[in-house]
């Protein structure tokens, strides 16, 4: 069987690993992309769409110009970490006022625990030639410690940093 090509309705589609909806209006369907399947959040075994999340933390500060999310593997379990692109620098109690009001909105609106959040200089988001965020990419530098940031973990012990 090839695993390229799925059957949905009796149609046949390739898989691209695009992810995204179907608008049906009349006897027209149109797909909607909405995400790519390798950005994909996977924490504690469940799916979470980075855009979702990203969205949301945009949405909390105006000082926030770009918010990119990605999970790691941590010692034993995945870790949801989020990049933040300040629209200008910071200072720590701002940042850390950003950051408790974006841990607690994607803890009760989403339901998972940011581990980690980085505060990032205007500018230092990796875009494509078409002006796509470069998640990947993005993770990658964080990986390998390349990434520059101010960076916030949550105590979810004491709901404190």
């Amino acid at each position: 069987m090839d695993k390229s090509i799925i059957n949905i309705d009796g149609e046949k589609y390739f898989r691209t690993g695009d992810i995204g909806f179907f608008d049906i209006v009349d006897e027209d369907k149109e797909f909607y992309i909405s995400n790519r399947n390798k950005d994909v959040l996977i924490i504690h075994g469940e799916n979470y769409s980075p855009a979702v999340i990203e969205e949301l933390a945009e949405q909390i500060s105006p000082c926030v110009v770009k918010a990119a999310a990605f999970s790691t593997q941590s010692e034993n379990s995945e870790a949801a970490i989020l990049l933040l692109e300040e629209r200008h620098k910071l200072n720590d109690d701002n940042r850390k006022e950003v950051a408790n009001l974006i841990f607690d909105t994607v803890i009760s609106q989403i339901g998972i625990n940011i581990q980690e959040i980085v505060f990032s200089s205007y500018g230092s988001f990796v875009y494509s030639d078409t002006g796509k965020l470069k998640r990947y990419a993005m993770k990658n530098l964080y990986i390998d410690g390349a990434w520059e940031g101010e960076a916030f973990h949550y105590d979810f012990s004491s709901n404190n940093f």
